[in-house]
């Protein structure tokens, strides 16, 4: 039986595969080691891999955001160790995860946008460029967290047009006070700050001044990140994340314009990376 998960800032999902290749899918909150402390995916995920017999499944692959380094990623072997104590692990990057899923063993250039955003140039399996994240306070550029950052921001200012203004009011009921306490004083503000995201592009989606907002913010993903891949010819490129995808129209123009020859873009890796497994497998 094979246990398979991919993981962000904000939702993991789980695939359990049996041996008849028969699939059960479920989700648990969102795995980032570099942001959770110590003990904290524990009381978490308490509950939610309870029903799973540890002693059947015999590989576990976690792919998730903040699983890159062998230190980072320590904490999350040793939990999923502790419940899978006799199963083979594999734990690394949600960056691997949605390059095997865009690419498989081919080569590209990977962009996430979901809560986060982060990106590489995969090639032979492996990573072999990156251009730094930089976390949700100094990156992040498209993501989520980022595009709801600066609407809330334009909101405390009175900066936006009315009618968005008169939505957040009576949609949230927020105030400056609150905002800031939930941002500087609570877990995961990247969370909350992404949360805002879906409920306003669901009312006001097609307004101009959501549509800059969208623009200004893929742009500077673009230009800080994903140019330098392009600056060293390579060209072909895949989005994951739920970002990308609810807004994927925006990004074909914008791979245009910036010569990028977009493969695709999946909201979801991990029905691609079940694909790459059983694949994987057959010829090993």
């Amino acid at each position: 039986m094979i246990l398979l998960a991919e993981s962000g800032s904000t939702k993991t999902s789980w695939k359990l595969i049996d041996p008849d290749g028969s699939v059960k899918s479920f989700s648990s909150p969102g795995i980032n080691p570099v942001l959770q402390r110590s003990g904290q995916i524990e009381e978490d995920q308490a509950g939610y891999l309870s029903p799973i017999h540890g002693e059947q499944v015999d590989e576990v692959y976690f792919y998730g955001a903040g699983c890159g380094g062998t230190e980072s990623s320590g904490s999350v072997r040793e939990w999923l160790s502790s419940l899978f104590p006799s199963a083979t692990l594999t734990v690394d990057s949600d960056l691997i995860a949605a390059a095997k899923s865009l690419f498989g063993d081919d080569n590209g250039v990977v962009a996430i946008l979901g809560t986060g955003s982060n990106s590489c140039y995969y090639e032979d399996g492996e990573i072999k460029r990156g251009v730094p994240s930089l976390g949700y306070i100094l990156g992040d550029e498209g993501s989520g967290n980022q595009i709801g950052s600066q609407l809330i921001a334009d909101y405390l200012r009175g900066v936006m047009p009315t009618e968005i203004q008169n939505f957040i009011r009576e949609q949230f009921n927020i105030t400056e006070s609150s905002v800031l306490t939930q941002v500087y004083s609570q877990p995961y503000p990247n969370r909350y700050m992404a949360s805002f995201v879906a409920p306003i592009s669901k009312a006001f989606g097609d307004h101009r001044y959501f549509q800059n907002v969208l623009e200004s913010q893929f742009r500077a993903f673009f230009d800080n990140c994903l140019s330098k891949y392009s600056e060293l010819g390579y060209c072909q490129i895949g989005f994951v994340g739920s970002i990308a995808y609810h807004f994927r129209t925006m990004l074909k123009k914008l791979c245009e314009v910036y010569e990028f020859d977009l493969r695709a873009v999946n909201e979801k890796p991990i029905d691609q990376l079940i694909e790459y497994i059983k694949t994987n497998q057959k010829t090993h």
